[in-house]
C-alpha cells in the first residue's frame, strides 16, 4: 500500500484543480497573480507570476517562462516556448513550435507562423504577418503591419519600418535600417540567387 507524502505542519499545499476532459485532453486550472483563472493543458510548463488571459488559448507542450503575459483571445500553439518576460499581444496567434527569446513583445493581431525563432528583447507590431520558419535576432524593432515570407533570416538590431513587405528567404544583415525601398533592394536580391 502507498502511502501520500505526509505534509508537515503549518505548510500549506496549493490545491491543484483538473478540470474534466476537453476534447480529450486533460486541462488544469492556472491561477493568474490578480486571482482570475485560466484553462491550460497539464503539459504546459508555467513560470512564476505568468499571466493568461482566461480567453486565451495554450496548445500541448507550451512552455511559459517568468513574468511572461498572453493577452486576450491569444493563442498559442503546441510546444511553443515562450521566454522570461515575454508578451504574447491580444488576438495574436503562434503557430506551433514557436519560439519567443526573454522580453520578446508579439503586438495584438500578429499572425506568426510554425517554427519561427525571435531573439531576445525583439519588439514585433501590431498587425503583421511572420511567415513559417523566419529567425529573427535579438534587439529588433519589426513596426506595424509588415509581412515576412517563409525561412527569411533577419540579423541583430535590425529595424524594419512600417508596412514593408520582405518576400521569402530574403536575408538582411545585422544592424540595417529595412524602409521600402531597401525592401525592394533585398527581395530582389532574394529572387535573383533563387533563379540562378
Amino acid at each position: 500500500m502507498v502511502k501520500a507524502a505526509e505534509v508537515p505542519e503549518g505548510v500549506e499545499q496549493p490545491p491543484i484543480e483538473l478540470t474534466p476532459r476537453w476534447r480529450g485532453r486533460r486541462r488544469r486550472v492556472h491561477h493568474n497573480p490578480d486571482g482570475s483563472r485560466a484553462f491550460v493543458p497539464c503539459s504546459t510548463e508555467i513560470g512564476h507570476n505568468v499571466i493568461i488571459d482566461p480567453k486565451a488559448k495554450i496548445g500541448e507542450g507550451v512552455k511559459l517562462g517568468n513574468n511572461s503575459r498572453v493577452l486576450h483571445k491569444a493563442v498559442v500553439g503546441n510546444y511553443c516556448v515562450l521566454g522570461t518576460q515575454a508578451v504574447v499581444g491580444m488576438r495574436t496567434e503562434l503557430g506551433k513550435r514557436a519560439t519567443l527569446g526573454p522580453k520578446v513583445r508579439i503586438g495584438r493581431d500578429t499572425n506568426v507562423g510554425e517554427g519561427v525563432q525571435v531573439g531576445r528583447d525583439t519588439n514585433v507590431g501590431d498587425s503583421c504577418q511572420l511567415a513559417r520558419g523566419i529567425q529573427i535576432g535579438a534587439f529588433c524593432e519589426l513596426k506595424n503591419g509588415i509581412e515576412i515570407g517563409e525561412v527569411a533570416i533577419i540579423g541583430n538590431e535590425v529595424v524594419v519600418e512600417n508596412g514593408v513587405r520582405l518576400s521569402s528567404d530574403v536575408r538582411i544583415s545585422d544592424g540595417t535600417r529595412v524602409n521600402p525601398r531597401e525592401a525592394k533592394k533585398a527581395n530582389d536580391e532574394a529572387a535573383a540567387y533563387l533563379n540562378r
